[in-house]
């Protein structure tokens, strides 16, 4: 199985043992590898560009034929992956994304990018934190989620700039009918960075199952006890 994380300031394998975690579940059923993207990323980096990166990292590995769990951004990436690489992916899951990024979310997103230019990483965070979760783990997590827990580098802005940039400019919807894989879509109910119909666009688009977190927030996988289990249950069934 292969995690594709979502647009993050910091890279997410500092946060390894968390991950290693929250993800317990997978780990008896399934041989899990988690995926970043580049530390280094070039000026105009797309998505499929990002996919492509990815499809090399699997094929120095030998993997292949894999059950691909892509939330937020990472979502983006898994679709392009599909669809550059069809015989590394056996089944989808994506989470809280979409197949085209919608007008809303383009400004949402060119607000973060514009704090990362000012490098100001506490109002960066703020910023993010109050879009991806529900009010109430906001403000339970205000202090973990708001305060950066080390310096941040002008290079990591820079990073965050361009991959957040990426997402401002991706389509795929006119070519989803080209995948062939079992799909599963979890949509969350009260997402805020991509709004209602968005979820349901990609699951038509995919003939793909739609399972709808009810009361969360864009980091629905992070706040909704059952995300992980229904995950589970649709790979073992399919």
């Amino acid at each position: 199985m292969l995690l594709l994380p979502g647009l993050s300031l910091a890279n997410v394998m500092e946060f390894a043992d968390a991950v290693v975690d929250g993800y317990a579940v997978f780990s008896g059923a399934f041989d899990v590898y988690v995926m970043e993207r580049p530390l280094e990323v070039p000026q105009g980096v797309t998505i499929r560009g990002l996919a492509a990166v990815t499809a090399q990292a699997l094929d120095a590995l030998g993997l292949t034929g894999l059950d691909v769990m892509g939330v937020s951004q990472g979502g983006m990436i898994a679709q392009e992956l599909t669809l550059l690489r069809p015989d590394l992916v056996r089944s989808l899951v994506l989470g809280s994304t979409a197949a085209r990024t919608p007008a809303s979310s383009k400004e949402l997103i060119a607000g973060w990018m514009t704090l990362a230019e000012q490098r100001d990483p506490a109002a960066l965070l703020e910023a993010f934190a109050q879009a991806v979760y529900t009010p109430s783990f906001y403000e339970q997590y205000r202090e973990a989620l708001t305060t950066p827990y080390r310096p941040i580098a002008d290079e990591e802005f820079v990073r965050f700039r361009r991959l957040a940039a990426a997402v401002t400019t991706f389509d795929a919807a006119e070519r989803l009918k080209e995948i062939r894989v079992p799909a599963l879509v979890m949509e969350a109910g009260c997402d805020r960075v991509f709004p209602a119909g968005t979820s349901e666009e990609l699951a038509s688009l995919l003939h793909a199952n739609l399972h709808i977190c009810e009361g969360y927030g864009h980091a629905a996988y992070d706040e909704d006890p059952a995300y992980r289990k229904t995950i589970v249950d649709f790979l073992l069934a399919h």
